[in-house]
């Protein structure tokens, strides 16, 4: 049985206007709608920090949160916001935390990284060091993405020894999953229904065929992130949520097609005991 809500969405881009997730206001409130259906009460903003996104500031960022809360406060009573940041790892982006210039998730030590798919092992691996090194605690964003790691749990494992926290986005527990109640337009259109008004991962400017490849490379994980899932290996989940359609805030939803996977204790430690532990920021792994 998967444990009911409220729950916590520690990994979007709901803030409008400030990188390649929502647009607009308007668009924002409809994924608050969304993410309320869901059972969704705490969100954590994290807008793309880094060379994916330079031109955004600390103070940006607050603006936005501000606006997105009153939206919230209107249609969605409830639903709290908090500021975080996702930050894709290259050089000074540490020294950028260091100076105060991105956030960490809610002022806690817990920071969210991602990499570029393409990244080898000892590149993460340096990030890691440098985060732990620092005194930070690293939670790996949508670890599933990343082809140096794909299929092999003792990479992973070693990783999570570390100290890291893993975490899986929803909708890749969706791709096949037959208890999955939500996910019938998503497992018949495939990637051809991941369109971005933005470019991600260098998907602007490419090809419809080229953009397609690349979104399916990025979505479409389900038996690694079910076999992480088994390994013991997730320790959050989160909806990377992009706009109010094709990527939109779930989590409830994830766990229905979690539960066949996994014994109801993980499904709690995801979605409760590991979420406490993060806002406390007490250590998960």
């Amino acid at each position: 049985m998967i444990p009911k809500g409220p729950y916590m969405d520690m990994h979007t881009h709901i803030l409008p206007g400030i990188d390649d997730g929502s647009q607009t206001i308007e668009q924002t409130a409809n994924m608050l709608r969304t993410a309320y259906d869901e059972g969704i009460r705490v969100i954590v903003a994290t807008p793309h920090f880094g060379i994916r996104n330079p031109g955004i500031t600390l103070s940006q960022a607050k603006d936005a949160l501000e606006a997105a809360q009153k939206k919230a406060d209107e249609i969605t009573p409830g639903i709290k916001l908090i500021l975080g940041a996702e930050l894709f790892y290259s050089d000074g982006i540490i020294d950028s935390l260091d100076r105060g210039e991105c956030p960490t998730i809610g002022g806690t030590k817990y920071a969210l990284v991602e990499f570029s798919t393409r990244d080898s092992r000892d590149r993460i691996n340096q990030c890691i060091q440098e985060m732990l090194w620092k005194g930070y605690r690293p939670i790996i964003a949508h670890l599933e993405r990343y082809k140096c790691l794909e299929g092999d749990v003792e990479a992973v494992r070693e990783i999570v020894n570390r100290g890291v926290a893993v975490q899986i986005n929803c909708r890749s527990f969706l791709d096949g999953a037959s208890a999955n109640k939500g996910s019938e337009e998503d497992s018949k259109g495939g990637s051809e229904n991941h369109k971005h008004k933005k470019g991600l991962f260098g998907l602007f400017g490419k090809s419809e065929k080229q953009q397609n490849r690349t979104e399916f490379f990025l979505e479409r994980k389900g038996d690694w992130a079910r076999t992480l899932l088994s390994e013991g290996l997730v320790h959050l989940i989160a909806s990377d949520c992009h706009d109010d359609e094709h990527r939109s805030p779930i989590y409830r939803t994830a766990l229905e097609a979690m539960e066949g996977c996994c014994s109801d204790q993980t499904l709690t430690d995801i979605s409760k005991t590991n979420i406490l532990k993060l806002i406390r920021n007490e250590r998960i792994v």
